[in-house]
């Protein structure tokens, strides 16, 4: 499993394959620094991955979004985008998720070059923004952090997915005991000793050394 912690460190999640195929790896899991397993990964560590419909290969699974959990098209996806529709996004409601928690087969991503589909998406809307290229950007993400939209576009077509309880956020707090994993933005684990102040509610840490409240982006 892979942590994370900023928008820069998310972007290995979109080249992780060519690192960690050369050390023997076939199958990752990724996770967030700001998410809390309460669960057992090995199920979705074994999240079935392969062929799929119209000569697809699904090489990436990811959690439907909880309901609630939709801020109205955060990541402002556009399937009318030439980079969208090239890689498969039709429905940004339902293709739209946070991909804080993922599996991924590493060889079929590298075979499919998942870097460089990741690269053509940041580049198409760079040059949309420049004048350059005409037509909408695949997407304008409203904080300015383009790692998650550029992936989920560059991905779609090979993205199969598990369900919400793999990555809940945004839900009272008392229906996170029920969560396998929890994303919650406003904590994340760490390491360090000392002082770290209290978990949510409902939030169950075996073995971490402690929550503490993650700096707002």
């Amino acid at each position: 499993a892979a942590l994370a912690g900023s928008a820069e460190a998310n972007v290995f999640r979109a080249v992780a394959h060519a690192l960690l195929l050369p050390l023997g790896a076939r199958r990752a899991v990724w996770l967030d620094a700001d998410t809390v397993p309460q669960a057992s990964l090995a199920p979705l560590f074994r999240t079935p991955l392969g062929p799929g419909p119209a000569g697809s290969f699904l090489s990436v699974a990811l959690a439907r979004r909880c309901r609630g959990d939709w801020l109205g098209g955060e990541d402002h996806m556009d399937p009318r985008a030439e980079a969208s529709r090239r890689f498969g996004l039709r429905e940004p409601r339902e293709q739209g998720v946070n991909n804080g928690v993922m599996v991924a087969d590493l060889e079929a991503l590298c075979a499919r070059d998942g870097a460089r589909a990741f690269a053509e998406v940041l580049r198409a809307a760079a040059e949309v923004e420049a004048g350059t290229r005409p037509g909408p950007p695949p997407f304008a993400h409203p904080f300015g952090i383009a790692n998650q939209p550029a992936q989920v576009i560059a991905w779609a077509r090979n993205t199969t997915y598990v369900a919400p309880d793999w990555n809940c956020r945004r839900l009272p707090k008392h229906k996170l005991r029920a969560c396998r994993v929890v994303h919650n933005k406003a904590y994340a684990l760490t390491d360090r000793a000392g002082p770290s102040g209290p978990a949510p509610a409902g939030l169950s840490v075996p073995g971490a050394r402690g929550v503490h409240r993650a700096p707002r982006a």
